[in-house]
């Protein structure tokens, strides 16, 4: 939930009681050790049905940095590690 901004769209309440998942969630928040997160990407051309994984070249290396979850003509919306765009 943390990486799809759950707690940003107030979909989650750290004040309420016992739920499933409750001392995974809270944990992270207050840590803050969430690792990746959703984002809209944009592309120059459209994407395709092969086009599933976001990959940026660093050092003459491809580095995969995410995935494409869903599409549409050249917007995507992209799972996409922090530790790898920093």
């Amino acid at each position: 939930p943390l990486e799809y901004n759950m707690a940003k769209l107030n979909a989650i309440d750290f004040n309420k009681g016992c739920y499933v998942g409750q001392e995974l969630i809270s944990r992270t928040t207050y840590r803050g050790s969430i690792r990746k997160s959703v984002f809209q990407v944009r592309a120059e051309n459209d994407f395709s049905e092969n086009f599933r994984t976001i990959i940026i070249k660093r050092n003459n290396q491809e580095v995969e940095i995410g995935k494409i979850l869903s599409f549409y003509g050249k917007k995507a919306i992209a799972l996409l590690k922090f530790t790898e765009i920093n």
